[in-house]
């Protein structure tokens, strides 16, 4: 399938292509339906997040690149993008992502490398990364590991 190539303007509206093939990449199309004839101005910064998901995957690519995907989201869109971005993994999608909070490493990769001065510092899987010692030495402050249940989580402890 030869790629579409879809830009977004000031009030520019969903485009019906976009959101047919987004959902065979997001497994809940619903929640971006009723955007369709919305201005993209009007949308929120979430909803704007998927938007630009919904972009680059029109375009098929094997490779995704995310900077910091989650700032400027609320907590629930947030793990809504995170999750999206687990599931894109899962079907094929190679992604590399960064973000400054090292419990999205938990909820949505595989594999994880923390940089310090412009270095890797170390590169594996979230649970031999993201430990209480290479969350000391790289941010300087104390952290737990709990397991949850579901998956591990990074929690900053106070002093």
């Amino acid at each position: 399938m030869a790629p579409v190539k879809i830009s977004f303007q000031k009030n520019a509206y969903f485009f019906n292509i976009t959101i047919i093939k987004l959902s065979k990449n997001i497994q809940e199309p619903k929640t971006l339906l009723p955007l369709k004839n919305t201005p993209y101005n009007e949308i929120s910064g979430g909803e704007q997040q998927l938007t630009f998901i919904a972009r680059v995957l029109t375009q098929e690519p094997e490779i995704l690149i995310l900077d910091e995907p989650t700032s400027r989201l609320d907590f629930g869109n947030q793990i809504r993008t995170l999750n999206i971005i687990k599931n894109l993994s899962k079907k094929g999608l190679s992604i590399i992502m960064t973000s400054h909070f090292p419990d999205h490493a938990f909820i949505a990769s595989h594999k994880v490398a923390i940089m310090k001065n412009k270095k890797f510092m170390e590169i594996g899987t979230p649970k031999d990364v993201i430990s209480s010692e290479n969350m000391k030495s790289t941010y300087g402050i104390n952290v737990k590991i709990l397991d949850i249940g579901e998956r591990l989580a990074c929690i900053p402890l106070n002093g």
